[in-house]
C-alpha cells in the first residue's frame, strides 16, 4: 500500500504543481494547515481479521482501494510550509471533481474529465498570485474555467490526481508495518497500521478492510490527514461551455507557463 508519508508525498507535488502553473499564468496574463480533529477510543469486540498481520491487512486494504468505483478524499497536506487543503471526488474511469484551497492563495476549483482538465481559481488566488496583473486576468476570466490544452505539460499531473490506482498504488511497503490494537476512529471500528516513516494509516475492521484515514506526523517534512471514502457517489461533468475560455488564449500549452 502507497502508505501515509508517500501518499501524501505524491498528493503534494500535484496540487503543488498546479498551484505553479496557475501563477504563471498570472504572470503571462498581465504553515501547515489545521489538523482535522480525530476521536478515538479502545474498542473490544469480535475481530474479523484476526490472526492477519499489518502487512497482510494492508494487502488487502489496498487491492480493495484499486478495485473501487469511486473515492471521495478529504484533508489537509503540507510540505515546506506551505498547506493544500484538498476536497475531491474522483470515479473510475470518468474523472473527478472538487476543489484545493492553497494556504494563503484562495482556492482552486478543479473538474477532470477524461483526460480533459479544467481548472478555476477564485479572486483570492489571482489577487495573491497576479501582482500587478491580477484585476486584468480577474476581468478577463470572469469567473470562468479555464481549459488546459492536452498537451500542456501540466496536463498530466491533474489527470494522475484523478486516477484512484495511480494514487492508492500498490507498490512495495515504505518501511516495517505493525499493526495495533483496534479502535474507534469517528464512530468507525478501524485498524491502525503504523509503518517504521511514523505514518499510520487506519483501515477499516470488516472482513474486506477499506482504508479510512491517513496520517503523516505534523512536524515532518510532509505531514497532513487525509479521509477516504470508497464506492461513494460522485458526479463528474465538464462546465458549460460559455464558463470555459480556451487555456491556449492565455499562453498554456508547450512553450507556455510550465509546472516546473
Amino acid at each position: 500500500m502507497l502508505h501515509g508519508r508517500r501518499r501524501l508525498v505524491r498528493l503534494m507535488t500535484v496540487t503543488a504543481a498546479g498551484a505553479g502553473v496557475l501563477a504563471g499564468l498570472a504572470g503571462c496574463a498581465g504553515t501547515n494547515g489545521p489538523q482535522a480533529a480525530t476521536a478515538t477510543r479502545a474498542w473490544t469486540a469480535p475481530d474479523p481479521l484476526a490472526g492477519l498481520t499489518g502487512q497482510a491487512v494492508a494487502v488487502k486494504a489496498t487491492a480493495d482501494a484499486a478495485a473501487a468505483r469511486s473515492l471521495v478524499m478529504n484533508g489537509t497536506v503540507s510540505q515546506s510550509g506551505a498547506s493544500y487543503a484538498l476536497d475531491l471526488g474522483i470515479k473510475r474511469g470518468q474523472g473527478c471533481s472538487g476543489t484545493v484551497g492553497i494556504s494563503g492563495k484562495g482556492t482552486v476549483k478543479l473538474t477532470v474529465v477524461g483526460t480533459t482538465v479544467y481548472l478555476n481559481p477564485d479572486k483570492k488566488f489571482w489577487t495573491a498570485v497576479g501582482g500587478a496583473n491580477a484585476s486584468a486576468v480577474i476581468g478577463l476570466l470572469d469567473g470562468r474555467y479555464i481549459k488546459v490544452p492536452p498537451d500542456d505539460p501540466s496536463a498530466s499531473s491533474f489527470t494522475a490526481l484523478c486516477d484512484i490506482s495511480t494514487l492508492i498504488g500498490s507498490g512495495g511497503q515504505p518501511g516495517t508495518v505493525t499493526r495495533e490494537p483496534l479502535t474507534a476512529l469517528n464512530g468507525r471500528r478501524v485498524i491502525p497500521l503504523k509503518v517504521s516513516d511514523g505514518s499510520t494509516d487506519y483501515v477499516t475492521d470488516t472482513s474486506a478492510p477499506q482504508l479510512f484515514e491517513a496520517v503523516a506526523p505534523k512536524g515532518a517534512q510532509e505531514a497532513g490527514r487525509l479521509t477516504f471514502s470508497f464506492g461513494a457517489p460522485v458526479t463528474v461533468a465538464a462546465p458549460p461551455a460559455s464558463q470555459v475560455i480556451d487555456g491556449a488564449q492565455l499562453g498554456l500549452g508547450p512553450g507556455g507557463p510550465t509546472l516546473a
